[in-house]
């Protein structure tokens, strides 16, 4: 995502991933990626935006458009 042109933080701390996501929506990340193991097995990623809204499960390829296509539409 980095090599795309978009910013990207990682938390690789061995706290627990609500306390991560809490602290991620604390700091107004638009977007919260969470990989755990079964995102890893899958070559998913779960996404959530910071008002804590869960919008599943998609491909780093899948996200990727989509942001490109958000980016797009910008004015």
């Amino acid at each position: 995502m980095h090599d795309a042109g978009y910013f990207v933080d990682l938390d690789r701390t061995d706290r627990k991933i609500p306390k991560k996501v809490r602290e991620a929506q604390l700091a107004q990340y638009n977007y919260i990626l969470v990989v755990g193991e079964g995102e890893l097995a899958n070559q998913t990623v779960n996404i959530r935006t910071r008002d804590n809204v869960q919008h599943g499960q998609k491909s780093v390829a899948d996200l990727l458009a989509e942001f490109a296509n958000l980016t797009k539409e910008f004015k």
